[in-house]
């Protein structure tokens, strides 16, 4: 969910207008997890601290410099990846979620490659000696 949501593409247009509780649920996880990647620094907390002691009529806000961010990131209207250079946080948390996995190709070719070697007439192969054939085998080309 928050892939998609950061995709710049989607965002929270694929969640269904009717599913509002989904919507502020995603909302949630993404301020939760900015908040995670980039605490707020003690000197912004004391400030707080000191305008909450000092003003009556303070009303806390749960503005903070990520949630703003967020904010300006959601009802931005470019699509393009390249709009998340303006998104530092965002950026940073859609690089964390959005990032591709290895391959799996070369395990395929060492498995491949060991199958070559434990035969038939060689199922008596101690551990060390196939490791070191299939070492062998596999950087053979070196």
């Amino acid at each position: 969910m928050l892939e998609t949501a950061l995709y710049p593409r989607f965002k929270l247009n694929w969640i269904p207008n009717e599913d509002e509780e989904l919507a502020s649920e995603v909302r949630r996880l993404l301020e939760q997890k900015l908040e995670e990647l980039f605490p707020l620094t003690a000197s912004t907390t004391n400030v707080r601290a000191q305008i909450e002691t000092d003003d009556l009529l303070y009303i806390p806000s749960r503005a903070t410099p990520y949630v703003n961010e967020l904010d300006l990131f959601m009802v931005c209207p470019d699509i393009n990846l390249e709009s998340l250079h303006k998104y530092p946080r965002i950026k940073a948390l859609f690089l964390r979620f959005n990032t591709a996995l290895p391959s799996s190709a070369p395990d395929e070719r060492l498995f491949s490659a060991g199958l070559l070697i434990l035969t038939a007439r060689r199922n008596r192969l101690s551990d060390e000696f196939f490791e070191t054939l299939l070492i062998l085998k596999i950087h053979k080309s070196v």
